[in-house]
């Protein structure tokens, strides 16, 4: 069962606000890990905030001009007749499942999905395949409407037209709401993050979450590292190490955005950072004042960590070394002179 919510003479904008109330099919696909384009922590971010986009690149104006040709397209290929539906479906088991679909078809208990692809992708819809994503896509339809099938038909600009019929599927459709389902409530109702995994979507949603907390003054690192630790540490065993390592260390490598490079370093305390590749990054990121404080919280953990911070305290001379020179243990007679006699320089505070 679901409801209809009526889309005539709805705006635009007030359409995507709709599209924030519930789980689509676009971002089926996200949720259960297999969209190369989206991810689970990118869906959270769009139905939690209060910002409104509106997408009008080339490729979205592309899909939005050429949907009647597949659908045309797809009714010389098949005979069979299609129609829009003008309305967005609700499921009334689960709310938390919207459908806004393309067609539906005439005399069929079945929909149409419409897509676009460029060459570059044509190997994807080769010898009738269908991305991945784009069927659970065509399966959370079905989900949401009870209709047995559901048809995907894409141009592939440039060369060809192809279909595929999907059917309904009592097993992959229940794991799909599961999987909806413990989503929704465990993260969305919530305002809890997922956790990431370690896709460039994840780290955009990072970049954009930290860079917008940076400019308006807060959220910043040092005041989340707390939280952030003890959720990670809570959830441990929902979180394998090694994909965690990967992302933090994508995430050190890759990111411009200074508050991202601390949410990696926060991570990395947790976990075994003996990799040498990875000390050496953080050995040069322990260089810069903007990063002495929470490299120096992951170095400690290291074996030698306390001949690592002693040689970075004499290399660095503004905050870098105020907080060195804190975290320092003065059980070497070396140390200690230094502290005596040279730690307490720094270009921060007078003598």
């Amino acid at each position: 069962m679901f409801e209809k919510i009526p889309l005539s003479g709805v705006s635009n904008t007030e359409w995507l606000r709709l599209r924030k109330s519930g789980i689509g099919g676009s971002d089926a696909g996200a949720i259960c890990g297999v969209n190369p384009y989206s991810s689970a922590m990118k869906v959270f971010r769009d139905k939690t905030s209060d910002v409104v986009e509106e997408l009008d690149n080339e490729a979205v104006r592309i899909g939005h001009d050429l949907e009647g040709y597949v659908a045309q397209r797809f009714t010389e290929a098949t005979g069979l007749k299609v129609r829009k539906s003008n309305f967005m479906y609700r499921s009334v088991e689960h709310p938390f499942m919207i459908a806004d679909v393309d067609r539906l078809v005439v005399g069929e208990d079945a929909g149409l999905e419409c897509k676009t692809a460029s060459a570059y992708n044509a190997d994807k819809w080769k010898d009738g395949n269908v991305p991945l994503h784009y069927m659970m896509q065509c399966y959370h339809y079905m989900a949401v409407t009870g209709k047995r099938a559901w048809y995907i038909a894409a141009v592939v600009l440039g060369s060809g037209f192809t279909y595929q019929k999907l059917e309904w599927d009592d097993g992959l459709i229940a794991r799909l709401i599961e999987m909806e389902e413990g989503f929704w409530n465990s993260y969305v109702a919530k305002g809890t993050i997922p956790p990431p995994d370690g896709s460039r979507a994840c780290d955009e949603v990072l970049e954009q979450y930290f860079r917008k907390g940076s400019d308006l003054g807060g959220p910043t690192m040092l005041s989340r590292i707390d939280g952030l630790q003890s959720w990670i540490i809570d959830h441990k065993d929902e979180l394998p190490p090694q994909p965690l390592f990967r992302f933090a260390r994508k995430l050190l490598q890759e990111s411009r955005n200074p508050e991202c490079v601390k949410f990696a370093l926060a991570i990395l305390e947790l976990l075994d950072t003996s990799d040498d590749k990875v000390r050496e990054l953080i050995t040069a990121l322990a260089l810069s004042d903007e990063f002495t404080l929470f490299c120096s919280y992951v170095i400690r953990g290291w074996e030698d960590g306390g001949q690592v911070l002693f040689r970075l305290a004499k290399q660095v001379h503004g905050w870098g070394r105020v907080f060195l020179v804190a975290v320092l243990e003065g059980n070497s007679p070396e140390v200690r002179e230094w502290l005596l006699w040279e730690g307490w320089k720094n270009s921060i505070l007078s003598s």
